[in-house]
C-alpha cells in the first residue's frame, strides 16, 4: 500500500502525462518515494507488534479511500452527463432526477 497508494492518487488527479520540471514523469518519482517507504517500514517493523506509525496508516488508507470516492463519482456525473447529451436530456433534468436518484439510494439501502 505504500507504493500503490501514493500512485493511485497521483493518477487520479494529476493524471499520466504529469512532468517534473518537464522531463521527469510525476508517477515515477512518487512510486519512487513509495518504494522507499515500503523498504522503510519492512525493515523498522516487526510481526509480533504494530508499529509506532500504525495510526498514520490509518489516516492514508482514509485519505485513498476518499480519493478513490471522488474520482468514481466523478466518472458517474460524466457518464450520466454523456447519456444525457446522447438522449438529449438537458442538465436540468439529469439533476433533478437521475443524480439526485443515485444521491439517495445509500439511503435507502
Amino acid at each position: 500500500h505504500c507504493i500503490t497508494g501514493p500512485v493511485s492518487i497521483t493518477l487520479l488527479i494529476s493524471g499520466i502525462s504529469s512532468y517534473i520540471a518537464g522531463v521527469v514523469p510525476t508517477v515515477a518519482v512518487v512510486a519512487g518515494a513509495g518504494l522507499l517507504l515500503a523498504l522503510l517500514v519492512f525493515f523498522t517493523s516487526r510481526n509480533d507488534k504494530p508499529p509506532r506509525y500504525h495510526r498514520v496508516f490509518a489516516f492514508v488508507g482514509f485519505a485513498v479511500a476518499v480519493v478513490w470516492i471522488y474520482a468514481i463519482a466523478n466518472e458517474i456525473v460524466s457518464l450520466l452527463q454523456a447519456l444525457g447529451i446522447y438522449l438529449g436530456i438537458s442538465d436540468a433534468i439529469l439533476g433533478l432526477t437521475l443524480l439526485a436518484w443515485g444521491n439517495s439510494i445509500g439511503d435507502l439501502v
